[in-house]
């Protein structure tokens, strides 16, 4: 069984403390099974609030196999990061 992955991510510094990313991740399981691949695309808003505290908000677009609906979605995140 045969399988490729990819994964590309970009990140830009707005400015300090401010970062926006932006990525591709891609995985086919089996390449001998066709339409099994999956993506996933990704941008995301890193600011850091202090020194300890980081907020990260995204948007998120999944796509699977097309027979099923739950491989094929997009949504939106905010997930607070607390360093000590």
């Amino acid at each position: 069984m045969k399988q490729n992955l990819a994964l590309v991510e970009l990140n830009f510094l707005v400015s300090r403390g401010n970062n926006v990313k932006f990525s591709y991740e891609y995985h086919d399981p089996d390449e001998a099974i066709f339409q099994n691949a999956k993506e996933r695309y990704s941008v995301v808003y890193e600011p850091f609030l202090n020194q300890f505290l980081q907020l990260r908000a995204g948007l998120r677009m999944n796509n699977g196999i097309p027979q099923s609906t739950s491989m094929n979605t997009k949504f939106s995140f905010i997930e607070l990061h607390l360093f000590f």
